[in-house]
């Protein structure tokens, strides 16, 4: 595994510590020299959120379907959600330690994302609220089943796979089941991008003055 980290002013002694091969560049066009000479399946790219480069280069690499993950000095939900959508697989702090570091690369390679429990907590906050306050799922939901837009429901709440199985009264595998088709219908890849879906279409509504 290699790394690759885009940042401005700030270099850890920390990332020099990483398995296996570590390039540190700030320069957008350098990164994109690295990612072509090397193969895309072994490399993790590391961005730091105030590079005034991060979003046309997260904009690069999701193309490419390459894995990033977003390295931030102070945590910022609304910028965030922007780079989210573009791919990326990860939210950590720039003083993450090398073990986190790893287990972040392990974890985002084997299809899985990394983000702050309090983080995901912002995302579905608004979710939550709406839900609480009798509106429901967005208008845009209304493609799914009964069962499967009371799964959403769940996800959007914040609970776990077995959580909503136990709520429901169904197996895990049932709700993944459910998942799988509601993704499918809605145009998205996982949960992330489902409270994400969810939540630009309810802040799209309160603006519009609901």
């Amino acid at each position: 595994m290699e790394h690759v980290f885009l940042t401005h002013n700030f270099i850890s002694p920390r990332w020099e510590k990483l398995s296996g091969s570590v390039h540190i560049t700030e320069s957008a066009e350098a990164l994109k020299q690295i990612a072509a000479q090397k193969e895309l399946s072994e490399l993790t790219f590391w961005l730091a959120a105030e590079h005034s480069s991060t979003a046309s280069v997260a904009a690069y690499l999701a193309k490419a379907n390459s894995k990033f993950v977003v390295l931030y000095s102070a945590p910022e939900t609304e910028d965030l959600v922007a780079l989210l959508s573009l791919g990326a697989r990860g939210y950590t702090s720039l003083a993450a330690s090398t073990s986190v570091m790893e287990r972040i690369t392990a974890v985002i390679h084997q299809g899985g994302l990394w983000m702050p429990e309090q983080f995901l907590a912002n995302l579905t906050g608004l979710s939550q609220k709406r839900l609480n306050n009798g509106k429901g799922l967005p208008a845009t939901f209304a493609i799914l089943s009964d069962r499967e837009r009371q799964v959403c429901e769940k996800v959007l709440a914040g609970l776990t796979n077995q959580n909503i199985a136990d709520a429901l009264f169904i197996s895990e595998r049932t709700v993944k089941e459910h998942l799988t088709k509601s993704f499918r219908k809605l145009g998205v890849k996982d949960r992330l991008q489902l409270v994400l879906k969810a939540r630009n279409e309810e802040s799209e509504t309160l603006n519009a003055g609901e």
